[in-house]
């Protein structure tokens, strides 16, 4: 008798009629939960849509102890070894708390790790990690760390140094220690050490306390202004030059304003009409300066003069009015006697003329006095009577008399009549001479 046809049901369902037990017997084995002596040549089972439950760990064949169940990434199923490292106790893995590629590789086994430790490669085959065990300054060269010391001089290390790491210093410069007070022993800095090494710049104001005498050398430096209180110059010419001694300012047919450095002002050419040169104002030179003004080549005249005029403000022996230069080659000096005063100190030669004959006298422009002499002329002798038998003998005529005047302001011009003598007479007394006189004209 054939068999009976097995209508198929899904793997763990009941059919929707009982099969023959002596088939499911004879086909299908199923203790120890294996499948045996089954026919799928007809129909598969459908482990997505057929199958339910979990298949248990031990039914699938193949799979050797310590390994696990894994997937390809093609999908297909394979055994995953266990490292030396882990251990699968049960169903537990669990890391292994020591051991491995060597001594002193890092372990899980926190007695024997410190918090904030470095771990390390231990070698370059299995990139194994293990405490560092160095001890210093931490140096990382090319990617290799590495304890050391380290180079102030290179970029290794930055910023400032505090001053409480300074070490002490001992011998000729001294500091204390984790201080930067430095202290200089008397008598270490010697010539030899100071050569070449002062700067300009160090050698002023107060730094210089005493100033010794140079004996040898060459001395060098910049020259002072004149309103620094110097020359202005580097030669004794220039120095008298810049300081108005021993100078001479020339000036031709114009006006001047001398300056506080003339000392001497000359006029060098003969002069046209009146022309006028003014002082310095007196308050910019010292008491005692002494100014002259002198005519070198004649070219003054009682009409074409110089007249000397006062800075505004400034007086010329107490007085604001101008001095004259009308006479040639004639000097005059002025003398700085006060904050706003000159005076004239020698305002020319004393000039003496002498006249014989009658005529008119003007005064120049500038003379400020006249000292007059004037000596009358003298009588004849008396005449005596001349006898063949004796000899006869006058009386000698008076001489003329001599009186002078002075006189503070003079007129502008004055006749002169000069005296003439007595005229002799025969045996008789002799004739009075004239009178000479200055009057106004």
């Amino acid at each position: 008798m054939p068999d009976p046809v097995i209508v198929y049901q899904p793997f763990g369902t009941s059919p929707s009629w009982p099969p023959s037990p002596a088939k499911l017997d004879r086909d299908l084995d199923c203790q120890n939960h294996n499948i045996i002596n089954a026919n799928w040549s007809l129909d598969h089972i459908n482990l997505t849509t057929d199958v339910t439950g979990k298949l248990p760990y031990a039914n699938i064949a193949d799979v050797p102890a310590q390994k696990l169940l894994g997937s390809t990434n093609g999908g297909v199923m394979t055994p995953i070894s266990i490292g030396s490292n882990l251990t699968l106790t049960g169903d537990v893995l669990s890391a292994a708390t020591s051991g491995g590629a060597g001594s002193g590789d890092f372990s899980t086994n926190t007695s024997t790790s410190v918090v904030n430790e470095i771990v390390l490669f231990s070698n370059t085959g299995g990139k194994q990690g293990k405490r560092s065990t160095g001890t210093g300054v931490a140096l990382l060269t090319s990617g290799v760390l590495s304890a050391g010391a380290v180079d102030l001089s290179t970029s290794n290390a930055t910023g400032l140094l505090k001053s409480s790491s300074f070490p002490v210093l001992t011998g000729a410069i001294t500091t204390p220690g984790g201080s930067l007070v430095t202290t200089l022993s008397n008598g270490v800095v010697t010539n030899a050490n100071l050569a070449g090494g002062i700067a300009a710049s160090n050698l002023v104001g107060s730094d210089i306390a005493t100033v010794g005498t140079i004996t040898t050398g060459n001395w060098n430096g910049t020259v002072i202004p004149v309103a620094y209180g110097g020359t202005g110059a580097s030669s004794a010419a220039a120095a008298r030059a810049n300081l108005g001694i021993q100078t001479t300012t020339t000036n031709g047919d114009s006006n001047y304003s001398i300056t506080a450095t003339d000392s001497t002002v000359v006029l060098n050419a003969a002069l046209t009409g009146v022309r006028t040169w003014t002082l310095p104002q007196a308050s910019t030179v010292n008491n005692g300066t002494v100014i002259k003004v002198a005519d070198s080549v004649g070219g003054v005249s009682a009409t074409n003069y110089i007249q000397i005029t006062p800075f505004a403000g400034d007086t010329i022996s107490g007085s604001t009015n101008s001095f004259i230069l009308n006479r040639g080659y004639d000097t005059i000096s002025l003398l700085k006697t006060g904050a706003t005063a000159w005076t004239i100190q020698v305002a020319r030669q004393q000039i003496r003329r002498v006249f014989y004959t009658n005529q008119t006298y003007t005064t120049r422009v500038g003379v400020k006095a006249l000292f007059v002499e004037a000596i009358g002329a003298g009588g004849v002798g008396g005449g005596a009577a001349a006898s063949s038998s004796n000899i006869s003998i006058g009386a000698g005529g008076g001489g003329g008399a001599y009186c002078n005047k002075f006189i503070s302001s003079p007129a502008s011009s004055y006749l002169i009549t000069i005296g003439t003598g007595g005229i002799g007479v025969s045996g008789a007394s002799g004739g009075n001479g004239s009178q000479t006189t200055l009057e106004l004209y």
